[in-house]
Order: C-alpha cells, then structure tokens, then sequence
C-alpha cells in the first residue's frame, strides 16, 4: 500500500518550535489527492498555452497590419493620422515610397511685404507641437509662409507599411538620409523660397545635411542640436539584433514606450527637458508629447527609426568649415539631455555663426522660453540679406 506524506509543518508554542504530527493518506484519498494535483498542473500549463496564445495572435495581428496595411483588431482603439490633425494641419505627399507627411503651415497676413520662409524639424520623440508657441510669431515677423513638419516614425506622418518599401525601394524610409530628401522634397512641395531651416535636437543634424548637401535655404536656425552620438559597436549590433524579430522588437518598443509614459514616469521624462515646470502648460504638454501614441502603427515607426539609427559626429564633416550661410545656435543653460560644449564646438567651426545660451533654460527653448527665444531669431534676421524675388 503506497502512502502520500505530507510535507513536514513547523508550529510555535510559547516561543519553541517543534515538529507537527505527520499525517498518512490512505490508498483512495493518496489518488484522490493526486488527481487533485494533476488537474491544478494541468490548469497552469493550459493558463500558460492561453497567454502565449493570445500574445502571439496579438503580434501575428500587429505585424498583418504592418506588412498589409491594415488595421487589426489590437490597433481598434488607434487613429489614422488625419483623426488626431488639428485645423491649420495639412499632409502633403512626398518620399520614396510615398507617403503623407504631416505638416502645420502658418502665413503672414495678405499684404504685407514677403520677407522668409521657412521649414522647422523637431528632435527624437517629438513632433510640430515643440513649435506650436514660437511659430505663429516668426511667421508674422518672417512674413512669409512658415512650415513645420513630423519627421518619419514621428508625429502624425503616416508609418509606410514593411511590405510597400521592402518591394518597392532598397532603403528605408527611416533612414536620416530618407529623412534629409524629405525635407527638400516638403520643401518644394510647399514652394518653400528664400528659406530659413529650423532644427531642434536630433532635427538639427537632418537640416545642416540639408544646407550642406545643397538644399536652397538661406540660414539655419538651430535649438539644442544634436552635435555627436556615439554608440557602441556591440551594443548597436546586440540592438539591431534584438529589434530586427517581427514579435520582440516591436513589441519591445510598444511595452517600453508605454511603461515611460504611464503614470509619474512621462512628468519625470517632461521634467528632464525642462528645467522649470512652471513656465509650460504641464497637461498640454503631456498631451502634446504623447499624442502620437494614438496613430496606427507608431510602434513600427519607432522601431524601424531605432533600426536605422547610427551614431554620428558633425565636426568630423569637413564641409562645416566651408558652410558660409548664416547659422544661429540656441541652447540652454541647464540643458540635461545633451552638451552645450559640443554646441558651441559646432559654432566655432560653423564660419559665419552666432551661439546664445539661455540662462535658467532646458533642452527645448523654444518652448521652455518661446519670448526670449523668438527675440534671438528676430535679431538674427536682420543680419540676414533682404530676400529676393523673380530672380
């Protein structure tokens, strides 16, 4: 007769402990027991097929909707980019695949004498909202037509499905160099002339490749920009290794993206570009900034941004010396994200340049200190020469 043993339980009896009675099943309730067990087994293992289950269903939906172009039913409760667009918003067509590129456009008013236009890029994870309190005013003193526009993997501009550009194009449209002929083809698409091109952060670099590589713009304007990344071999190959798997690394992306911006996280990420608080509208802010979480695949867009992300150092660019076009650098004095002694390194090997660092100011002055910022620019315009027409 086999017997099922309990395991041995400890009880305390005024401070000592001693061993509990050990209690002997017979042959019916040891089967009975066992059963029991199997069938507790048996409802974890078939829990654990279940989530498995259904995760992979999840990323099997998530990619049909990326490679086809549809909208699974785990993207349901996401937007197309036209649903999230605001009044003065337009998409305009341009890229290789194509695509529709969100852009904010503001004008001067009728009559006035055309001055500048211009176009403006934001930085990593941002959007045409960094320049929503400083547009409206250059576009009046500019007097000229004043664009800013979602990068790709940014914003509201559309996230060209894998199956589209794979057949299509050998390059991906995420690329900093996709993202460079881009801005000329907004450009001319907007019929953009005499333009001054903005660059924030990780924009910058994207608008200086554009002035070097012969884009017809007549000063850059450049905020905080991303002078030199530098990134670890090993890691940089252990990363693409890892986001390159349909499944893991979108999912990655989604899952820490969304871990960043719940709860405290996303005001402790608002709080590392900003240095005081007080001085932007916290909830517009947050809103603004997490905003394209809403739009159909922005998970893809992300990941393939990352994919083709490499490090970079634009004072190794000898054509910067040879850069004569006016060039104004604006960064903040705390800024926490990225190093004002790289900026001013740029400005000095920038031949015709001017760089000004805002006291008691973050990493995004443009928003930070719209006023104090927007006076700069307006200084600087005036050492620009006076826009010509018909020529």
């Amino acid at each position: 007769m086999s017997a099922f043993m309990l395991p041995p339980l400890w009880s305390s009896n005024s401070g000592r402990r001693r061993r509990a009675s050990v209690s002997v099943l017979t042959e019916g309730e040891d089967t009975e027991v066992s059963k029991e067990i199997e069938r507790y087994f048996l409802r974890q293992v078939r829990e654990k097929v279940l989530d498995s289950g259904r995760n992979a269903l999840e990323e099997s939906l998530y990619m049909a909707g990326n490679v086809l172009g549809t909208a699974p039913s785990t993207q349901r409760k996401l937007k197309r980019p036209e649903d999230l667009a605001d009044r003065n918003s337009v998409f305009v067509k341009a890229g290789f695949p194509t695509m529709k590129v969100h852009c904010k456009i503001c004008e001067a008013e009728e009559g006035s004498a055309r001055g500048w236009d211009g176009l403006m890029l934001h930085g990593m994870l941002g959007s045409t909202f960094t320049y929503r309190r400083i547009q409206p005013l250059l576009a009046s003193r500019m007097r000229g037509k004043l664009a800013s526009m979602d990068l790709p993997g940014f914003g509201l501009t559309e996230r060209p499905n894998l199956l589209t550009w794979r057949l299509l194009s050998r390059d991906s449209p995420y690329t900093p160099g996709h993202a460079e002929e881009l801005t000329r083809q907004v450009m001319a698409k907007l019929k953009l002339t005499n333009s001054v091109l903005f660059g924030h952060s990780m924009g910058a670099p994207v608008a200086l490749s554009a002035a070097l590589n012969g884009a017809p713009v007549s000063g850059l304007v450049l905020f905080s920009p991303a002078v030199k990344i530098q990134q670890v071999p090993f890691m940089k190959q252990f990363m693409n290794t890892f986001l390159t798997v349909p499944w893991v690394g979108r999912r990655a992306v989604r899952k820490s993206m969304e871990k960043a911006v719940e709860g405290d996280r996303i005001y402790h990420m608002i709080k590392r570009n900003f240095h005081d608080l007080n001085r932007i509208p916290l909830e517009e802010t947050i809103d603004g900034y997490t905003r394209p979480l809403r739009v159909h695949d922005w998970d893809s867009g992300l990941q393939q941004y990352y994919l083709n992300f490499d490090g970079f150092n634009l004072l190794e660019d000898p054509r910067i010396k040879r850069l004569n076009i006016p060039v104004l650098i604006i960064s903040g004095e705390h800024d926490r994200v990225l190093h004002t002694n790289d900026m001013d390194a740029l400005s000095k090997a920038l031949p015709n340049s001017k760089f000004h660092v805002l006291p008691d100011c973050g990493h995004i002055p443009q928003e930070e200190k719209p006023l104090e910022t927007y006076s700069l620019i307006e200084e600087w315009l005036e050492s620009l020469p006076v826009p010509r027409f018909g020529s």
